[in-house]
């Protein structure tokens, strides 16, 4: 017994020794919360803190620029593309995920996520269902005079590094784009910057 028991603490020392270093993120983002500790790895909850940010800045432009009439109005954003050039495995499900819900706290647009293939199969089904008799109805609305406005979402994200003797700065902009969704025109733009300070111990 006391034989396993050393073997397992000599592995242990030697897995240590010979291991990665751990590594601690600080946000160092101007204007975000100093004492605000990250992982190392750009995930979920970085995203969170740059959509959020971003969100807010489409929104409150949004609702500064549309007629009285239109305030209430929840704008769709349909996101079906994400542009990783990080270095980094992102999951665009976490991405869709976590965009989504922080919509739902913001409560002033909807946010409707999927892929090309997502967007086939609905179509296919709103083919079928629209030779039903109640979607003949004159008093259903045109596609183009839909009363909340339509987007296409396309986001993007990018890294860059700037590499030190003790710990690397590492730069993430997230850019969303909103395009016209009939015209394919872009209509607005806002980007986040978060600065990550990665020290090794």
């Amino acid at each position: 017994m006391k034989k396993k028991i050393l073997a397992l603490s000599l592995m242990t020392i030697a897995l240590v020794s010979c291991g990665r270093h751990l590594r601690t993120a600080e946000d160092i983002t101007p204007g975000n919360t100093k004492e605000k500790q990250l992982s190392w790895k750009y995930g979920a909850g970085d995203i969170r803190i740059q959509t959020s940010k971003i969100t807010k800045e489409l929104m409150d432009r949004w609702a500064a620029k549309v007629a009285p009439s239109q305030q209430g109005v929840k704008p769709r954003i349909v996101i079906t593309q994400i542009d990783n050039r990080t270095d980094m495995v992102l999951s665009s499900d976490m991405i869709r995920d976590t965009i989504e819900s922080v919509a739902i706290n913001d409560g002033r647009c909807t946010i409707v996520v999927g892929d090309s293939r997502d967007e086939e199969e609905l179509n296919r089904l709103l083919n079928k269902e629209q030779t039903a008799g109640k979607y003949d109805q004159e008093h259903r609305p045109e596609p183009a005079k839909a009363l909340a406005p339509q987007f296409l979402g396309k986001i993007r994200i990018v890294k860059a590094i700037t590499e030190q003797k003790k710990y690397d700065i590492e730069d993430y902009r997230m850019t969303i784009t909103l395009y016209d969704i009939e015209t394919q025109e872009a209509v607005d733009s806002a980007f986040d910057i978060l600065r990550k300070k990665v020290e090794i111990d």
